[in-house]
């Protein structure tokens, strides 16, 4: 039972919690970096990814959109360039603790590098980030 409610500490926070997240991160990220919502693109390791910076959050089932629904455990941020990274890590910790505050729940993100799929070269990172019960 011990390792089931670990598993489960991301799933019941609330489309409130959500839209708070949303909001901060519109106002103080998104237009600042020129990140824009997801339009259907899908991710499928291809030459046909989206390159271009955007968002979208992520259901239980792992559907991307940019539709808040009540499913919703995650909201991804894909394609920061390398030389970004660092200034966006900073700005993203800034928000986490502001929305933190706001919800007074915790807020995790976390961040994975990718590479160009010709050469191997890591050239962006993507966010995750998650809100706790």
């Amino acid at each position: 039972m011990k390792h089931l409610n670990k598993f489960k500490t991301f799933e019941n926070a609330s489309i409130n919690d959500w839209g708070v997240l949303l909001d901060v991160l519109q106002s103080d990220i998104f237009d600042d970096w020129n990140i824009q919502k997801i339009k259907g693109e899908s991710f499928e390791g291809g030459l046909d990814d989206p390159d271009y910076k955007l968002w979208a959050f992520r259901t239980d089932r792992g559907t991307l959109s940019s539709e808040l629904t009540s499913d919703v455990n995650a909201l991804s941020i894909y394609n920061i360039p390398l030389n970004e990274a660092d200034d966006f890590w900073n700005a993203l910790m800034e928000v986490k603790s502001f929305v933190s505050e706001m919800i007074s729940k915790e807020v995790v993100v976390s961040e994975e590098a990718f590479g160009d799929i010709d050469t191997g070269n890591h050239v962006c990172n993507d966010y995750d980030i998650r809100i706790s019960r």
